[in-house]
């Protein structure tokens, strides 16, 4: 679904749910800007779209089952925005108890 908007919207991917009524995952995403786009408060600065970058990374890093390159990614986004709660929760959230997640496996109730 992503897919169909990514050169329109900026976003970065949280997590990977699945969620009551589909059979597949969906990758759930914070929506950050809309490209292009007139509106001020739609625009994304140059800061906001490092931050995608890096949560994108580490997203990438934690699907692929490389846990540890994800958590060093989370923990290098931290210190980088350091007011932002979703990039903590993130950090926090994969290295609660890093053996136990599986990328794959996420539920939403």
């Amino acid at each position: 679904m992503f897919a169909k908007v990514a050169g329109r919207v900026v976003a970065r991917p949280l997590r990977r749910l699945a969620v009551r009524g589909r059979s597949a995952q969906i990758m759930l995403y914070e929506l950050v800007g809309i490209s292009d786009s007139a509106d001020p408060e739609l625009q994304t600065s140059e800061r906001e779209l490092q931050m995608c970058r890096m949560t994108e990374a580490a997203a990438d890093a934690f699907l692929s089952g490389r846990v540890a390159d994800a958590i060093q990614r989370y923990d290098n986004l931290v210190p980088a925005f350091p007011d932002d709660p979703v990039a903590r929760h993130l950090r926090d959230w994969v290295t609660a108890d890093p053996q136990s997640r599986s990328p794959m496996r996420e539920r939403m109730s």
